[in-house]
């Protein structure tokens, strides 16, 4: 009987995979807990870079104004009154931009309502509504964003009757909320540059002082975001 038994060689190969298997499962976990640092590692730097102002995030990110029509594209250096008595609209300019540069990307309006995108040591100011001052007020309001160098997108969604937004790289990054009664005034606007009277603005600007980085401005009257109400 017990030759017999040692001699059978039914069941041989359930044992061989076991035996296999039990190899198999400790050979991945050591390659397992070889690799989970590396994998955590690069892991944690993709994240960073699509965060980041890097290519990739940028190359994937749509531009917030693409579902809208423009009305108007305007190359540098013109002159345009698209924004005469109107109450809400949105714009895009694709503008290079530096820390050190200062000057006007755009602006329309003048004494008594108007808008200007324009950057001042180091920031990037939207502001809109009332010509009576700068900054933030019931009926006026401002956006801002920290400039770093790069190639950007900005686009801006405004509503007189809400507030407005600014955007880089179809990224909101600032709100604010104000009443008044139109965007702008029956002043020439201009791309680069004043065309009439100067909207208020914290760099002092005046004619000729426009920004280095400027591009064509697209504007779409009547077509915002919804983004408009901030805080």
């Amino acid at each position: 009987m017990s030759d017999q038994f040692f001699k059978d060689e039914s069941g041989a190969v359930t044992v061989d995979w076991v035996v296999l298997t039990a190899a198999l499962v400790g050979l991945g976990i050591a390659v397992l807990s070889t690799v989970s640092i590396g994998v955590e590692d690069v892991t944690g730097d993709t994240v960073a870079a699509m965060d980041g102002d890097s290519v990739i995030r940028t190359s994937f990110l749509r531009s917030v104004t693409d579902r809208f029509q423009a009305d108007a594209v305007l190359a540098v250096g013109s002159t345009f009154r698209d924004l005469e008595d109107v109450q809400r609209f949105s714009f895009k300019m694709d503008a290079q931009l530096s820390a050190g540069d200062n000057g006007i990307l755009w602006e329309a309006g003048g004494s008594v309502h108007s808008t200007i995108l324009y950057q001042h040591d180091g920031v990037l100011y939207l502001q809109s509504g009332s010509s009576s001052g700068v900054g933030e007020a019931a009926n006026r309001g401002e956006a801002v964003w920290q400039v770093t160098d790069g190639d950007y997108t900005i686009e801006g969604s405004l509503d007189s009757n809400t507030g407005l937004a600014l955007y880089i790289d179809g990224k909101l990054v600032s709100q604010s909320s104000y009443q008044h009664s139109r965007v702008a005034g029956p002043n020439p606007g201009g791309v680069g540059g004043i065309a009439g009277d100067a909207p208020p603005n914290r760099g002092g600007f005046g004619a000729g002082d426009g920004h280095p980085g400027v591009g064509e401005l697209s504007l779409f009257i009547d077509q915002t975001t919804g983004d408009e109400v901030g805080g």
